[in-house]
């Protein structure tokens, strides 16, 4: 305080000085006329005027108008206003000249004497009308604000108010040296309130900004009066220290001092709201000084970035390359990281990112490699054992590639496959591979064979067709044994029935005859197939000795039955309906409680060691007390004894109960019992049965009896009523011990309603993988998948022209039988899985008589599909041609062997000389090809021959010579002698290899020889009039076109000419070689056309006409010549025997042409409408035409006279008049001439249909090139013979329908895709192109 007043002694003296520096005319006029407006517009202050500015400034300051004054800048206006008169009145109480408080001030007065804000005088007065001093007014002030100024501070309160003055405002000392001693004045309270809106509080806040916190104005407007600087101020400094806590230490990247413009331009904006330009440029200079700085920082650090930035994209690059997963394409990338490491200048760096780029570099070349090794391994096929080796070869190189590989993650990934497909494989090599059998022969009556892996046996099978037993003690004689399994055996056949193992790996065999100690058995197993149909084979010898104590026990025993269980078979000298009886050799003795067992049945199944006992009499109940002894096997040892074995057994009384009753479909109800009702098929006591659905009784059309199960087949179907309520109630069946069901049995009957949706197919079938365990391990097994659960029970299967391929063709089951979900089946169709069956072609089939599960059952349409099949074909040899490469002296160089097969070949199994054996016969294939034998493969040299040739070459040398010689010793032309060839391990394209018994294998060798038959129709060996259609295409052109997979590999026109043949057989008529213009290539190199010289004219049907005899003969090729040759190099060969015999007939294949085009046309008098009889377009053909419905079933042809017998008439119309001359012959005794009856063949026989129908949509009638008429509505179509004729309807106006004038101008146009519908008498489809016009 004393520091204070100090200072305010200072500050007075300063004030003092500055007073009298002020200009004399500062005094003549009011001061604070512009902050006396601004605070009017604020509202802070009135003057005296409530509707207009009237600040009368130069009035004096009453204490109340300072009050008032005070209490509106402090923001308390509205609370001061808001005191009842009661409260006002109470808190001036006190002052003695209250009543002289103006009405306007009195609350405001009030509030500030409440708030301490001001005081009276001592002698108990206000003096509201007095003078206001500054000190008084300034200490008003200071309390208010919250400072407490003392009586010294009291004496220099203007200038205790200057001290609080800001940097941008506030009270300065002039107007406090002015102010504190002097009456004010308006115009000096004025300055003074101004001046106090910059000055802060005791908390430090401004009244400037205590009057916007309580909203009586606000910023913006506080601004614009001028009156907001300080704030504006404060803010500044503070952005600006802000900007100045910047830690510069912290920049550590160019982008850290780029992120510093944020705060820095916080700073320049605030710093530019500042209205004192003084204490404005003080704070841009701080923020100027920082900035430096931080400019200085960022100048260094951008000096480092481009290495920076270079490394850093190097490592971006680098991380790029080590990451990618595709890495195939993975090089790119490589370049890309070493570029970018290129740019790199720390060597240390470089090096580092360099052997990153390596080391990656290496790990792909080993991904890609072990990938691609996988893949080739994955796509081996591993059918057969062939190619089992192939596979495990490729597994090898496989795990070597993988084990290169340093990616943890690709190697497990790599090496899952591997091991996968090696399950597989392994699976499959263990099921191709041919059973192994150990036999055992422990006892005298059987004999054990013991498999390691389950066998294609099955309870009908007749196992004495594969197994033979002989007695090799005794001559190798045959040990007969029983020959059915014991499921399908009845009880006496079960004494020598064979037992099979539920895992088909165990067999025994019963010997009708028991066999002696000691005694050697030769087995002989033959074509055995295990369960994949692979065949094994096996003979051994093996000794039948006994030398164990057999052991006996009870299996099961009630009141009727017991069974007994044998370790061995045993001798039982009991027969049915005797007793088992002590004493003597083998007797052996059974007692129950004491007494000899007398029995109904035995049953003795020695494969099993099973004796099944019924007794003559049924045991009571309560225990009963059993013993066996005496049972001996066929050694003679006795087995182990069973003494005194109790059980207990009670009589069954409980007949049998229905435990379920489910309707299958609509046809079918299926009812299971809690026991047998029946022996096999044969029912212990015929029930009745009686069906009901909501809709009323059902009929029942058959009763089927199995085991514990009745199959009701139903008359009337189930209908959607039977989901409402279906019962079943029976009656009258019976267990075996006669316990019957003798009242009524009702039960529900479960009925699935299913639904009519009709199934369709959810997914395009597919053939499956290999792989999918449905697929059974067979190529080409279909899968069908519905859109929902069907019944397949009446599928149906057609081929692809809608016939039904037999269900012994083909196969369908569910795809997981052990979970159906009755959407997904497998449909095994025996001509695409079995091996030589599918091509790889696509395959189409139609389905039908699948229908959705239940009762409603809606139908699946007949829907038809197509699959690409799998190809298992094994290539074969189709014929091999032997050729001669001689010297120019005729010595022989080499023998060429053409070896042709029946597809596209692998060059590499083709072409090893390992793979050829050579012999003089069938069975004698042991000739190899020599080692310096040479094999060219040659796939398709053209596309239109699809040759596929091995071509062997066997050089005629020293060494070779005994083979050449030996081949060269067939090669004599005579049918009988041949050489044979076989080709082993040769594949295919697909990878199949040649069969041992496929054409031209091991075990069927390909005979080749150079005899030539001319008329043999083998088409595969020989080339003549079997590989050819020979066709007429013009009046001077005949087409000769090869088949049956032959093609011209050279032709001459000279080996070619043409003769005409009576009836017999004499050549009439010849065109030699010279009358053959020329052989033209047609088509690829099957198809050529012989143009004849002018002067020939072909008829329409292939007959050419004989001037000399007027009449036309049909013509046969020949060929005399041996230049024209197939693609084996085989000579053509069609001799006159051949010709003379009609085999080598010319056929009509010339389609009708047009020869003229007649319009007819004429209209009535008014030149309106056509008139009959000329009203047509006709359009003449070369020939008779006909459609579909419109036709002729033709006969013989008349050749003499060019056309058809009879062509005009039918054999029934001739038969007709046949009949009446005949009347008319015997009406006139035989004057007349004895008809001749018509010959069938002679007649055409016509069907007349409706041309106009067949032609509507094939012809379109045109006028004036644009305007189409309406078949039927404006013409119809009919056909004369070889004429099609539009008739214009009479009834057609052309006038109004604006054709007249064009009517002229009338064209016909053909649906170009469509003439083939139309042919001649002899069938050949489609007109003729030329001349024809088309429908646009």
């Amino acid at each position: 305080m004393k520091n204070l007043k100090r200072l305010l002694s200072v500050l007075i003296v300063v004030a003092m000085l500055v007073t009298a520096m002020l200009p004399a005319s500062a005094a003549s006029s009011y001061n604070y006329e512009d902050e006396a407006r601004a605070l009017y517009d604020l509202g802070l202050y009135a003057g005296i005027s409530k509707t207009e500015y009237q600040p009368d400034l130069g009035s004096k300051l009453t204490r109340e108008q300072g009050v008032v004054l005070l209490v509106r800048f402090m923001g308390a206006e509205d609370e001061a206003n808001a005191l009842s008169e009661a409260e006002a009145d109470t808190e001036l109480i006190f002052f003695k000249d209250k009543a002289s408080i103006s009405s306007w001030a009195k609350k405001s007065v009030a509030y500030a004497l409440r708030k301490k804000w001001v005081s009276g005088f001592p002698d108990g007065t206000f003096k509201p009308q007095g003078e206001l001093l500054g000190k008084q007014f300034a200490t008003m002030y200071l309390v208010a604000m919250g400072y407490t100024p003392d009586s010294t501070i009291y004496q220099s309160a203007a200038f205790y108010a200057a001290n609080l003055s800001t940097e941008v405002g506030g009270i300065t000392l002039a107007e406090a040296s002015a102010w504190n001693d002097k009456v004010m004045t308006r115009d000096d309270a004025v300055g003074f309130a101004f001046g106090m809106l910059s000055t802060k509080n005791k908390d430090g806040k401004t009244l400037a900004s205590i009057l916007v916190e309580k909203g009586v104005v606000t910023a913006d407007e506080l601004t614009k009066a001028g009156a907001y600087g300080q704030d504006l101020y404060d803010a500044a400094v503070a952005a600006v220290e802000a900007y100045e806590a910047i830690n510069v230490s912290k920049l550590a990247t160019v982008a850290d001092c780029d992120n510093t413009e944020t705060t820095k331009k916080a700073a320049t904006d605030a710093i530019e709201k500042v209205t004192v330009d003084s204490a404005k440029k003080a704070l841009e200079s701080r923020v100027n000084t920082k900035a430096a700085t931080i400019a200085a920082i960022k100048a260094n650090l951008e000096k480092a970035v481009d290495e920076t930035a270079v490394v850093a994209a190097a490592e971006k690059a680098v991380a790029a390359y080590e990451a990618t997963t595709d890495y195939a394409n993975s090089e790119s990338l490589k370049l890309d990281a070493v570029a970018a490491v290129g740019q790199v200048k720390d060597e240390a760096k470089k090096k580092a990112f360099m052997d990153r780029i390596t080391a990656r570099s290496a790990d792909i070349a080993a991904i890609v490699a072990a990938t691609s090794a996988v893949d080739e391994y994955l796509k081996a096929s591993y059918g057969t054992s062939e190619q089992i080796a192939v596979a495990e070869n490729l597994e090898k190189t496989a795990n070597e590639k993988i084990a290169l590989v340093k990616n943890e993650t690709v190697k497990a990934d790599l090496t899952k496959k591997v091991a996968d497909r090696k399950a597989l494989v392994d699976a499959k090599k263990t099921e191709i591979v041919p059973a192994k059998v150990t036999v055992t022969a422990n006892n005298l009556k059987t004999i054990t064979l013991t498999f390691d892996k389950p066998m294609a046996i099955s309870k009908d099978t007749d196992i004495s067709k594969y197994i033979k037993l002989y007695n090799v003690n005794s001559n190798n004689s045959p040990i007969t044994f029983g020959t059915k399994s014991n499921a399908a055996a009845n009880d006496a056949e079960k004494a020598t029935s064979y037992y099979l193992s539920d895992d088909k790996k165990v067999l025994t065999l019963v010997y009708d005859y028991y066999v002696a100690q000691s005694t050697s058995i030769k087995v002989v197993i033959t074509n055995l197939q295990d369960e994949s149909g692979i065949k094994m084979s096996y003979e051994g010898t093996v000794t039948a000795v006994d030398q164990t104590i057999g052991q006996m026990e009870i299996q099961s025993m009630d009141a009727y039955t017991m069974t007994l269980k044998a370790s061995e078979p045993v001798q039982l000298p009991v027969s049915n309906g005797s007793s088992f009886y002590a004493g003597g050799g083998n007797n052996p003795l059974i007692k129950i409680d004491g007494t000899t067992l007398n029995v109904k049945s035995v049953v003795a199944t020695p494969s099993t060691g099973t004796i099944e006992l019924e007794f003559y009499s049924v045991l009571s109940d309560g225990q009963h007390t059993v013993d066996v002894s005496g049972i001996r096997d066929y050694a003679g040892f006795e087995l182990s004894s069973i003494n005194g074995y109790v059980v207990s057994t009670k009589k069954d009384t409980t007949p049998p109960t229905v435990i379920s009753a489910e309707a299958i479909g609509n046809s079918q109800v299926v009812v299971k019992f809690s026991e047998k009702i029946a022996a096999g098929t044969t029912p212990f006591s015929v029930g009745t049965f009686a069906l009901k659905q909501f809709d009323g009784e059902v009929r029942i059309s058959r009763v089927d009896y199995k085991d514990d199960t009745v199959t009701l087949t139903l008359t009337d179907k189930l209908t959607y009523g039977a989901t409402v309520m279906c019962k079943l109630t029976v009656k009258g069946v019976a267990d075996s011990k006669g316990n019957k069901l003798t009242t009524n049995a009702e039960v529900d009957v479960k009925v699935d309603a299913g639904t009519t949706e009709s199934p369709r197919f959810a997914a395009l079938p597919t053939v499956l993988s290999q792989d999918d365990p449905a697929a059974e391990g067979k190529v080409n097994m279909i899968k069908l998948t519905f859109s929902i659960p069907v019944d397949i029970s009446s599928f149906v299967l057609y081929d692809k022209d809608g016939n039904v391929v037999a269900t012994n063709k083909y196969a369908i089951k569910s795809y997981n039988t052990d979970n159906p979900d009755y959407k997904n089946y497998v449909l095994n169709i025996y001509d695409l899985t079995d091996v030589n069956k599918a091509d790889g072609s696509d395959k189409t089939y139609q389905i039908s008589g699948v229908k959705s599960k239940g009762i409603l059952a809606g139908a699946m349409d007949k829907t038809s599909f197509t699959v690409k099949t799998v190809d298992n074909t094994a290539p074969k040899i189709q014929n091999v041609v032997y050729e001669e490469d001689k010297y120019a002296n005729g010595d022989i160089a080499n023998i060429i062997l053409h070896v042709y097969f029946t597809e596209k070949i692998d060059v590499n199994t083709a072409s090893q000389i390992t793979n050829y054996y050579l012999g003089a016969s069938n069975t004698a294939i042991n000739q190899v090809l020599p080692a310096d034998a040479t094999i060219v493969v040659n796939n398709h040299p053209t596309s239109s021959y699809k040759l596929y040739e091995a071509r062997i070459t066997i050089p005629n040398n020293k060494n070779n010579e005994s083979l050449i010689n030996s081949i060269k010793a067939k090669m004599t032309g005579k049918s009988s002698d041949k050489y044979y060839i076989a080709a082993v391990n040769v594949k295919d394209a697909s990878g199949n290899a040649i069969q041992l018994t496929g054409e031209g294998g091991l075990q069927n060798p390909f005979a080749f020889s150079t005899y030539q038959d001319a008329a043999n129709s083998n088409t595969k060996l020989y080339f003549n009039n079997n590989s050819l259609n020979i066709r007429a295409k013009g009046t001077n052109t005949i087409e000769i076109e090869s088949k049956n997979n032959h093609y011209f590999s050279s032709i001459s026109k000279n080996d070619f000419s043409l003769v005409a043949v009576d009836d017999s057989k004499n050549i009439v008529y010849t065109i030699p070689p010279s009358d053959i213009v020329d052989i033209v290539h047609v088509q690829q190199n099957n198809r050529y056309n012989i143009i004849l010289k002018n002067g020939y004219q072909l008829a329409n049907n292939g007959a050419i006409y004989d001037a000399t005899t007027g009449i036309y003969r049909q013509l046969y090729l020949v060929v005399t010549g041996d230049n024209t040759k197939d693609q084996y190099g085989l000579p053509l060969t069609i001799t006159e025997d051949i010709a003379k015999n009609k085999k080598s007939q010319v056929k009509d294949s010339i389609a009708p042409y047009l020869v003229k085009t007649t319009i007819d046309i004429q209209l009535d008098a008014k030149g309106e409408k056509p008139i009959a009889g000329h009203n047509t377009v006709t359009l003449e053909f070369s020939e008779d035409i006909y459609t579909k419905s419109y036709k002729l079933s033709t006969g013989n042809y008349d050749w003499v006279n060019n056309c058809l017998k009879n062509a005009d008439t039918s054999y029934g119309e001739a038969m007709a008049q046949y009949q009446k001359d005949l009347l008319a012959y015997y009406q006139s005794n035989a004057t007349l001439p004895m008809p001749t009856e018509p010959v069938k063949a002679d007649y055409g026989i016509e069907t007349k249909g409706d041309p106009n129908s067949d032609l509507a949509a094939i012809i379109q009638v045109v006028v004036g090139g644009s305007k189409v008429l309406k078949n039927n509505t404006d013409y119809t179509i009919s056909i004369d013979r070889n004429k099609i004729i539009i008739t214009l309807n009479t009834g057609l106006n052309l006038k109004s329908n604006g054709y007249l004038a064009d009517i002229q101008n009338i064209s016909v146009r053909f649906d170009k895709s469509r003439t083939g519908e139309i042919f001649d008498a002899l069938g050949n489809n489609g007109l003729d192109h030329a001349g024809l016009e088309f429908i646009q």
